[in-house]
Parts: structure tokens; sequence; C-alpha cells
């Protein structure tokens, strides 16, 4: 099975582990999903939450839209939240288009950027935009890379659907377009942007909706905008071939292409024969050899 990972490894930050718990001695984790007013210390913060940046994922699936799902009376309501967005309701689900633009205050630019790498909260107002955490106490440092970063304020086009169902949402890059070249953590073959590894449990179709799906939307496009400059994708990353996946989530989890059922029920059958069939054509290879050094 051919995953999405030739450009997940820039930078440095790869690895094959699961999401930072995001406490580095600096700030405790924050509760991944509870609703936050602004700061009354910072009564000028925009309404939002803060949100730990999850480790992204992506691969070569398309999980089923199962459509008229019980939750998608919920997201639309939600996402009266996010105004510039227009709403389409058509065929059992809704499609929402609209911009976001996560980085509109440059000046916290290097504080984002830092608490990304380290996988540390950052506050992500309604509308998309990200903020840095005024709660964080971490000492934060300007990474050499950032300095090749000429455009930190784009705007994007982004068009997100939902059923209402156990799926998690699938977002789309509109504007700009993103070549080929640089389609690191997406989904093939419908380049649907991977905000996060669906295992992790970080967006619960009973418990959340849209609106805080675009929430991972808009830290992803910070990491994708830094890659996209840089070659340098920030913040943890899985690695998304069979032998991780089997390690790394349990079958009761939810399986990592976000179709929303357990990882037992769903994908792994097919990593167990795909790591089977290797072995397999590994243990064959390896006897041709021995029988063509005698």
């Amino acid at each position: 099975m051919a995953q999405d990972h030739a450009n997940s490894n820039a930078g440095g930050n790869s690895g094959d582990h699961r999401q930072d718990d995001g406490n580095h001695g600096d700030h405790p984790g924050h509760p991944a999903h509870p609703e936050h007013p602004a700061h009354p210390e910072h009564p000028d913060t925009p309404h939002g939450r803060p949100v730990r940046p999850p480790a992204v994922h992506g691969g070569d699936v398309v999980p089923p839209l199962q459509e008229g799902g019980p939750r998608l009376a919920a997201s639309v309501a939600a996402m009266q939240q996010w105004p510039r967005f227009e709403s389409q309701q058509m065929d059992g689900f809704g499609e929402w288009t609209g911009p976001i633009q996560p980085i509109q205050k440059t000046s916290q630019l290097d504080l984002i950027l830092d608490d990304l790498v380290h996988n540390r909260s950052v506050y992500v107002a309604d509308g998309g935009e990200v903020l840095h955490y005024a709660e964080c106490g971490a000492h934060h440092v300007q990474h050499p890379w950032a300095a090749m970063i000429t455009k930190p304020d784009t705007e994007f086009t982004i068009r997100v659907r939902y059923a209402g169902g156990r799926a998690v949402p699938r977002a789309y890059v509109d504007l700009p377009a993103i070549p080929p070249e640089l389609r690191a953590h997406m989904w093939q073959p419908d380049n649907a942007i991977c905000a996060f590894n669906a295992a992790d449990d970080v967006w619960l179709w009973e418990r959340d909706t849209v609106a805080d799906f675009l929430r991972y939307v808009s830290i992803w496009l910070i990491k994708w905008l830094v890659f996209s400059q840089t070659r340098v994708w920030i913040g943890a990353q899985h690695v998304g071939d069979p032998d991780h996946h089997l390690v790394l989530i349990p079958a009761s989890a939810q399986c990592w292409c976000g179709a929303g059922i357990p990882y037992g029920l769903c994908h792994r059958p097919r990593d167990v024969a795909a790591v089977a069939s290797r072995q397999m054509r590994g243990g064959r290879q390896a006897a041709r050899q021995g029988e063509w050094r005698r």
C-alpha cells in the first residue's frame, strides 16, 4: 500500500512516535476540545480555544461519505461561528467553502512556529486565525529556517465536506493550488488534507463538529506553508506504513483512514496481510540468494 510520505521526513522531525502529549515542562497539556471564550486577562483575544497540534498522517484511502448522519445539524449550527464560510447542503451531506488566513499577526510568528515544532498548544480563533496561547509559559527560540518564510500571512480557500456520520470530514485547499511536489501529508488520490491521525481520537464524531475540525486544518496550513517555503515539516508526524500501524494503533482505536470505525474492523486485516506478504517475499529472496551463494 503506497503511503503519501515521500516528503514527510523533511527537516529532521521524522519518527514513528504518536502524538506528543504536549508536556515539555513549560505548561500543562490542555483538554482536546472544550470551548474557551476570549481570555479575561486578554480581552482583545477573539473567541476560540487552545488546540494541541496533533501528529499528521496521510495515505491512499478515501473513506466513503456516509450520507445524512445524525451530527450534520450540529455542524451546520457550529459553522455559524465561521461566517466567512458559505454553506451548501446537498444529497445528504454539507459542504462549506471559505477563506482561512491562519497567520494574521506576523509579530507572533516565531512564537507560534516554535510552539508547533514542540507540539505545544496554540490558540485557534473562530474563523481559523492561529495565535500564540496567552497561558504558554515556554521559553521560545527562533529557528534558522524561519528566515526563509517570506509569505507567512497567506490566505487559503478551503472546502470541507461532512455528512454527519462517523467518518472524519474531508478538507481541500482550493486556492492556492498545491502542486504535486508539495503534496505532503495529504490523502491520495483526492488530495484531501490529512490534519491528524484519526487513531489519536483528536476528533470524535459524537462530540465534535466541522468547526472543531477546521481548527486542526488551520494548524496544518501553517505547517504546510512552512514546508512549501523551507522543505521542513514541523511538529510530530506518523509514519504511514502497515508495520507502524500494527505496532502503534490498538485494534479498538479508530482506524487511521478516518472512516470512524475500529482499526480491527477496518484496515488492520489489510495491514496484517501486507506485512505478511512482504515478509514472505523477503524470505523467498533470501532463499534464492542462499542458493546462488552455494
